[in-house]
């Protein structure tokens, strides 16, 4: 399941987008949350990959769940996957491709558009 908001906010390379949500593993072991699942796509069609260290210490901050741990079986976690990104304003698209194994390939592909996202100078 995923559900989210969007923010954007400055970073060094561009601007952060971040986007909260919650994710539940409905199969019966641990399930990693590797990076690789998430990407962001721009209006123009640029991709960028989820930013690990934001997104954990955002969590941390946040007191929520971190993308480091395993989600147990059953369990629903709520995390902020953060974006290091060129700021464009537009209609962008969250890329989610879902894995059991991290030697695996992708379950299957989901593409959603997010909400306008307007950067603030």
């Amino acid at each position: 399941m995923i559900t989210g908001a969007v923010g954007g906010e400055r970073s060094n390379n561009g601007k952060f987008l971040y986007f909260r949500t919650n994710l539940t593993n409905n199969t019966a072991e641990h399930v990693f949350v590797p990076a690789r699942m998430f990407q962001v796509e721009s209006p123009t069609g640029t991709t960028y990959p989820l930013d690990v260290h934001a997104s954990v210490k955002s969590a941390y901050q946040w007191g929520l769940d971190n993308l480091a741990k395993p989600i147990p079986p059953g369990k629903t976690i709520d995390i902020f996957l953060v974006f290091d990104t060129s700021g464009e304003k537009g209609s962008w698209r969250m890329l989610f491709e879902p894995i059991l194994h991290l030697q695996e390939c992708p379950l299957c592909s989901i593409s959603f558009t997010l909400p306008s996202v307007n950067y603030v100078d």
